[in-house]
């Protein structure tokens, strides 16, 4: 566990970002083809989840670079799912902009602050730590239980 996440994780300046994603660019431009995973695993949105392992395998001598961009949850085309690792708290939180969960429907109070006016992801469901389902179905189980009948969705 990430007790000591300040001195394994970076935050890269916006200067380093441009930089990187100006190299990254050029990059693609001469080898005419979408490189699928940049040199930096953290700072790629196809890493998806794999970030939950790249964080958790950081260290002091190896941190991990990430990017706090959070206007991208206001993104409904690619931004479908957001999940928050609260260390903290030692919760994760799952939000999401489909309508298909009740709670999705609902304000998002994490980000309203932070991102007013603009479209945000809703909670659909927090897990403790200690309390994560043991094996994927079960966990998949766990949001398909709280899906909105087809018919309540359209007011029937």
């Amino acid at each position: 566990m990430l007790d000591d996440s300040d001195r394994c994780i970076i935050i890269p300046s916006d200067e380093e970002l441009d930089a990187y994603f100006a190299e990254l660019e050029r990059r693609q431009l001469e080898a005419r083809c979408f490189l699928t995973l940049p040199p930096i695993e953290s700072l790629s949105r196809d890493t998806c989840a794999e970030i939950l392992w790249i964080v958790a395998g950081a260290t002091e001598e190896e941190p991990v670079k990430i990017s706090l961009w959070l206007e991208f949850i206001t993104d409904t085309l690619f931004g479908e799912w957001a999940w928050v690792v609260h260390l903290d708290e030692k919760v994760l939180e799952a939000y999401s902009s489909w309508d298909r969960y009740e709670a999705a429907v609902e304000t998002n109070v994490r980000f309203g602050a932070m991102l007013k006016g603009k479209p945000l992801l809703g909670l659909v469901k927090k897990f403790a730590f200690k309390e994560l389902p043991e094996d994927h179905k079960e966990f998949l189980a766990s949001f398909k239980a709280l899906e909105i009948e087809e018919d309540s969705k359209d007011g029937a």
